[in-house]
């Protein structure tokens, strides 16, 4: 075998071929190439394992990523609903506030204008409505020229009247007892004097319009007390204390009414 590669030696040197072209030839390097592909394709099937691997991370990177989107963009739309929710009772709140505030200013307008209305009543009761203006300023002509006495005696004449016509209420009898008074007191002023109703007329008034009739009586009935407490003689004097028992008779009447 020795022999063998001797002889092949020298012939190769004769040829001009080195031993190192021989031993590069590829029939000579081929099962050294071997191992050298299978390295070469390990490499490329670890290269795609690795490239599968990387894509298919990345795609599960996406999926994370477009998930977490979603649940952001939920949390964001649950929180707009959320707020829309708290506007709508924040202005439904005060919708009502305000529906409250009109209530109660409209009861305070109600009981304010009831008040007003109250109030106006109670000084039409206390004050001679504009019809007792003019009777009075009628009794006043009625007696300028009358002596001073005949003058009071007709001016109680006329609330003697009214108490006895235009009233549909005793009063516990304290008006029949004014009237009485009165009487006595027209009787001491003016003995011969009469007075007639035939012209006077009158009608009976309900229990309200009858303590507004006798408020108005009382009224007057003071007014000519003044009068007579001015004509200063014995007679007069007398007739005042009627007069004044009247007015007293009066204001019982109203106060227990």
């Amino acid at each position: 075998m020795r022999l063998y590669r001797t002889l092949f030696l020298q012939i190769a040197a004769c040829a001009g071929i080195s031993g190192g072209m021989l031993l590069s030839d590829p029939a000579h390097a081929e099962p050294n190439e071997k191992p050298k592909d299978a390295a070469a394709k390990k490499h490329e099937e670890e290269a795609k394992k690795d490239a599968k691997h990387k894509e298919e991370f990345k795609h599960k990177e996406e999926l994370k990523h477009r998930e977490e989107e979603k649940k952001k963009e939920d949390l964001k739309r649950k929180e707009e609903i959320k707020h829309k929710e708290e506007e709508k009772k924040k202005e439904e709140a005060k919708h009502k506030e305000e529906l409250k505030h009109k209530e109660e200013a409209k009861h305070r307008e109600e009981a304010r204008h009831k008040e007003e209305t109250r109030h106006h009543e109670e000084e039409a009761k206390h004050r001679p409505g504009e019809e007792g203006k003019h009777k009075e300023e009628l009794r006043r002509r009625e007696t300028k020229d009358l002596p001073a006495r005949d003058a009071a005696a007709k001016q109680l004449d006329h609330f003697k009247f009214m108490l006895e016509k235009w009233t549909d209420h005793d009063y516990d009898g304290h008006r029949s007892a004014a009237v009485r008074n009165l009487g006595k007191a027209i009787s001491v002023l003016a003995p011969n004097m009469k007075f007639g109703d035939t012209d006077r007329g009158g009608k009976r008034e309900r229990q309200g319009k009858s303590d507004a009739v006798v408020r108005e009586a009382l009224s007057g009935i003071r007014g000519a007390l003044s009068r007579v407490a001015r004509l200063h003689d014995p007679e007069s004097a007398k007739a005042a204390g009627h007069v004044r028992s009247a007015i007293k008779d009066l204001e019982v009447a109203l106060k227990d009414k």
